[in-house]
């Protein structure tokens, strides 16, 4: 009985200095997000196909796990590149800067591996899938100087020149795909799918670590925060954006080659497709409050939910559903607004004060 109340004792010390965290209004408010998800899921299946609401929500619900290990395997298909996606965007935030154009930069990406894949089949089926993601890597890197560019020696506003970006971007691709002749379905088959995870989880934690970690990230977050400040005690906001924009692109770039290297049933003139990717990163993003390592459980959540909406067609429902629901849960995450504990927050601040 002493040992039970220790614990208790112990679990609410916890709880109660969990109240007073920063985090608790975010993970308060995703919980929300999630069971508003459900709700959204279940009445837009209900308007749009009343006598299948359950098994459209049923299957919507069971997402990956409907299917076995080829429902798992899917999954991760789809979180991969959303995931790839959802740092870049969080990456360029902690600068100030909302990377819209990495919307052109995933474009860019998946249509630059798959035309150096098709093109180098004379190489070694690696050095093959290598080519194609260094390619798609440089090109967007190379593409996100652009609008880099544009803010530092024209005061271009990134959010601008980044949506402009994106038609320029999208048009190009659809010009090449023309260009190249591809057939309606590229067989690609360059990387496993657990190895595209793996890579995109260990970029996610590389660059938490990086904005968290290091003096670089703090310069980031000193140019975001406050950038009359960060000039003031000696931070070169130039370089930080000349770094943090090009990154940025090319981990988009490399998340919309992941698109393609790691499913070969994906089609490349699905230009609509790589887009919703692309925006449901953004949502995924901004559901991760802007955290590189809270894009991972949110990019799979995703993923789960990505393949419970393909199950959706077998009853005349569209799969784009999920991008309804992923709008939902963001509105909730960033703007529903919560009631603090003040009186805990004094206590914290005088602490610290302390």
């Amino acid at each position: 009985m002493e040992k039970l109340e220790k614990y208790y004792a112990i679990f609410r010390h916890k709880w109660e200095t969990f109240k007073i965290s920063e985090y608790k209004n975010y993970f308060v408010k995703l919980i929300f997000a999630v069971i508003a998800g459900f709700v959204a899921a279940f009445v837009l299946f209900l308007l749009m196909r009343p006598s299948s609401v359950f098994t459209a929500f049923l299957n919507f619900i069971k997402g990956s796990f409907g299917a076995g290990r080829s429902g798992i395997a899917k999954a991760l298909n789809y979180s991969a590149p959303v995931m790839l996606a959802a740092v870049s965007v969080s990456f360029s935030k902690k600068a100030g800067q909302f990377n819209v154009g990495m919307c052109g930069q995933f474009v860019i990406g998946a249509v630059a591996s798959v035309f150096v894949f098709d093109q180098c089949s004379m190489l070694a089926p690696v050095l093959r899938s290598l080519a194609a993601i260094i390619s798609a890597v440089v090109l967007t890197a190379l593409w996100a100087f652009i609008p880099a560019f544009l803010k530092i020696f024209r005061n271009v506003d990134v959010f601008l020149s980044g949506m402009l970006l994106n038609f320029t971007a999208v048009f190009a691709a659809d010009w090449v795909i023309a260009s190249a002749g591809f057939s309606s379905k590229v067989k690609i088959s360059g990387i496993s799918t657990l190895a595209a995870v793996v890579a995109a989880v260990f970029i996610a934690f590389a660059a938490y670590i990086v904005v968290s970690k290091t003096v670089f990230g703090f310069e980031m977050k000193a140019v975001g925060s406050n950038p009359a400040a960060a000039l003031n005690a000696g931070i070169n906001d130039r370089k930080v954006l000349f770094v943090t924009l090009p990154v940025s692109g090319a981990v988009a770039g490399l998340g919309g080659a992941v698109m393609y290297l790691s499913a070969s049933n994906m089609n490349p003139f699905a230009g609509f497709d790589m887009v919703m990717f692309a925006l449901c990163a953004i949502a995924v993003s901004c559901i991760s409050n802007f955290n590189p390592a809270g894009t991972i459980f949110i990019s799979l959540l995703f993923g789960h939910y990505a393949q419970g909406a393909s199950y959706t067609a077998d009853i005349s429902i569209s799969k784009y559903i999920l991008g309804v629901v992923f709008a939902v849960m963001m509105y909730i995450v960033s703007y529903a607004p919560l009631k603090t504990d003040k009186s805990a927050l004094q206590e914290k601040s005088r602490r610290v004060r302390k």
